[in-house]
């Protein structure tokens, strides 16, 4: 595992932890959120032995500055690890990572599009299909500005202070759990027929459904012995669905009843009608022929 090591020194000042990225920054804004005191502190003595307001002011300037460089200093061993702990995920952040990357940790003093595309190859990332669109954008946003670089026949950028600011300030994007696949299953297989159970279909009449060989002859058979206790007639996929599931203990998927009314070889034995009120939910019954397909083929044998 890839650990973040930062390492703060101020004259007297030392801090050092190494972790994970996670640990490591929460450990830093706890000691940067103590540093101002520690500061005043430190620099009360020399403050007070200076002859002047103006070398005052300086002292001051520079604390800051330091202050401002060490709060950036977060080191990665890798790209990978920088990309991981950040979850960049457009092609125009990802440009700019490598391009923050390769200038605040690696010091190198200008990036063109090939030094990209190079670094995103060798970290096995995907390189963007036109990632000349993505350093123009990053222009005009002024996160990148050109560079005078006269060894390069490309045109070579810099990372400016706005760029620094939006990679050190960005926020992985939380991933929504998702539903939980009960919930959903429950959800999708409420049905008028809730109530059924076994007995009252008087199952000991017909041939077992659970030792039918094809999925056609399941249903049937279901929709068969419901209307034959005059239970009901018409079944919606949700019905379907869970009369097999609850009532029979049957293994069905949503798209192996819905086949069964589109395929042309199964889907004469039923006739369907719009639910009232509904534009595009149907219900189902068996038409006589498919009544005698089952008498013919499933109850006979």
């Amino acid at each position: 595992m890839n650990n973040t090591k930062i390492k703060i020194e101020y004259g007297q000042i030392k801090f050092e932890v190494e972790s994970d990225a996670e640990n490591a920054a929460k450990e830093r804004d706890r000691f940067l959120e103590t540093l101002p005191i520690l500061f005043s502190l430190h620099n009360s003595t020399r403050i007070s032995q200076l002859d002047s307001k103006e070398n005052e002011v300086d002292l001051i300037d520079s604390r800051d500055k330091n202050l401002i460089e060490l709060k950036s200093e977060i080191k990665y061993k890798n790209i990978n690890a920088f990309l991981r702990d950040k979850g960049f995920e457009t092609d125009i952040d990802k440009t700019l990572a490598f391009a923050y990357f390769m200038q605040e940790v690696e010091k190198s003093e200008c990036i063109d599009s090939n030094m990209v595309k190079e670094k995103m190859k060798k970290a096995k990332e995907v390189i963007p299909k036109n990632i000349s669109v993505s350093f123009n954008r990053l222009t005009q946003k002024g996160y990148l500005q050109p560079s005078d670089n006269e060894n390069s026949t490309l045109a070579s950028y810099y990372v400016t202070s706005e760029g620094i600011d939006y990679i050190n300030s960005f926020q992985k994007k939380e991933k929504k759990s998702p539903k939980s696949v009960k919930s959903h299953q429950s959800k999708s297989l409420e049905s008028r027929y809730d109530s059924l159970n076994k007995t009252k279909l008087n199952l000991e009449k017909y041939p077992s459904i659970v030792e039918l060989k094809n999925t056609k002859d399941k249903i049937m058979l279901m929709m068969y012995i419901v209307k034959d206790n005059n239970l009901g007639e018409f079944f919606t996929v949700n019905d379907i669905m869970f009369i097999m599931s609850k009532v029979f203990n049957e293994k069905i998927t949503i798209d192996m009843v819905k086949g069964q009314f589109k395929n042309d070889a199964t889907k004469m034995y039923y006739d369907k009608q719009l639910i009232d009120g509904s534009k595009k939910t149907y219900e189902y019954k068996l038409l006589s022929i498919g009544e005698k397909y089952v008498r013919e083929n499933i109850l006979n044998q």
